[in-house]
């Protein structure tokens, strides 16, 4: 939906990260509309694994939104810096994502699009989730169209007119978690019908070890979502 630059906010004297509309969406009133829902979803949650959202604004020409400025990297470039990453540096990620998540949830927010390009790790090791551009309030109808990444998307996403929760979310952070543990994609490919299909036809992806550390069977008392 637009560009993000690095910038200063000159009454405060902030670096903040500033989203600009794409110029062709300024005369679509949808996209409008969601650029101000990305702004009061986003608002709704305070939590130091969220990036915060600032304000929403236009300066004649122009609509922004202002941003908390993350010093870091996305999840992806985080993930193909690194390769697959060992137990501890997962559970360190995974621990905040959850907490991120779980705060969304808790605020009645659906994030509908998590991904690791969604996601910023930044330089001191803190995860943050950013960009509720198609967030939705939890529950709310998927309306006509796919909207999402098909990658990650949960399979009543694919469905037009159903009902979402906070397993949707869920469904993508699993996604998530296997890429970071494996360095590959569970559902490969970003063609809609043919990863649709994948998970019809062929069985589900499996994590194999050659030894099955300890870790595996014990339950997480951090996942609170």
């Amino acid at each position: 939906m637009g560009s993000v630059y690095r910038a200063i906010d000159i009454e405060l004297q902030e670096t903040v990260a500033l989203k600009l509309l794409k110029p062709a969406l300024m005369e679509s009133a949808d996209a409008l509309e969601r650029f101000r829902q990305e702004v009061k979803l986003a608002r709704r949650i305070a939590h130091h694994n969220v990036v915060k959202t600032f304000d929403l604004g236009d300066d004649g020409r122009q609509r922004f939104l202002t941003m908390e400025f993350v010093d870091g990297v996305s999840l992806s470039r985080y993930l193909s810096q690194r390769g697959r990453l060992d137990v501890l540096d997962f559970a360190q990620v995974a621990q905040q994502l959850c907490a991120g998540l779980a705060s969304a949830h808790h605020a009645g927010v659906l994030h509908r699009d998590l991904k690791p390009d969604n996601v910023l790790v930044a330089q001191d090791g803190r995860v943050a989730i950013t960009d509720f551009g198609i967030a939705v309030v939890s529950g709310a109808l998927t309306g006509k169209g796919i909207i999402g990444t098909p990658t990650y998307m949960a399979p009543e996403q694919l469905q037009s007119d159903t009902a979402l929760d906070g397993r949707a979310d869920v469904y993508a952070l699993g996604a998530i978690f296997f890429e970071l543990l494996t360095a590959r994609r569970a559902w490969p490919g970003n063609d809609l019908v043919a990863v649709a299909m994948a998970r019809v036809l062929q069985p589900q992806p499996r994590r194999t070890y050659k030894r099955r550390p300890n870790w595996i069977h014990s339950t997480p008392t951090w996942c609170g979502i």
